[in-house]
């Protein structure tokens, strides 16, 4: 797969939220609970490499997402990714796992890349799984980093 510059713009402008206590709210502020030392991801199982789907598509990936993560026991939010003026909303979920089961659901999803939060950093991350398909170098972002992985096993 290949992502584009165009894309990686969009990705870096969105606005990244979980739903805590009924209210959608930034997801750099949701406390996850589990061990600390494990990663945090917002990850989402619809329109596999930015492609958009069928709803009815979505939410049967959306479902076997989701009981991906709670047969691992993972402790997780709904959350969703949007664009800043709700042009594009894609649900997920934010979760504290294992990196290598965030990329092992991110490849089985097909999904370019999963947003972390900053948590303390000074900035978020896109942890992207894809080749980028532009013909300069990526650009770089004020609020978010690029963290190429490329593609990881199977779900664990």
């Amino acid at each position: 797969m290949l992502i584009t510059e165009s894309l990686l713009r969009a990705y870096a402008q969105s606005c990244y939220e979980a739903l805590i206590d009924g209210v959608w709210q930034d997801a750099d502020r949701a406390a996850l609970p589990g061990d600390p030392a494990l990663p945090v991801a917002l990850i989402s199982a619809d329109n596999p490499a930015s492609v958009a789907l069928s709803e009815s598509a979505n939410a049967e990936r959306r479902a076997a997402l989701l009981a991906i993560v709670v047969e691992a026991g993972h402790p997780w939010l709904p959350a969703r990714g949007r664009a800043a003026d709700a042009s594009w909303i894609e649900p997920g979920l934010l979760l504290r796992a294992p990196l290598a089961h965030i990329d092992a659901c991110a490849q089985h999803f097909g999904q370019h890349a999963v947003w972390r939060p900053k948590g303390a950093q000074p900035k978020a991350t896109l942890r992207i799984y894809s080749r980028f398909g532009g013909a300069l170098p990526p650009p770089l972002f004020a609020n978010v980093e690029l963290e190429w992985v490329g593609f990881a096993a199977p779900i664990p």
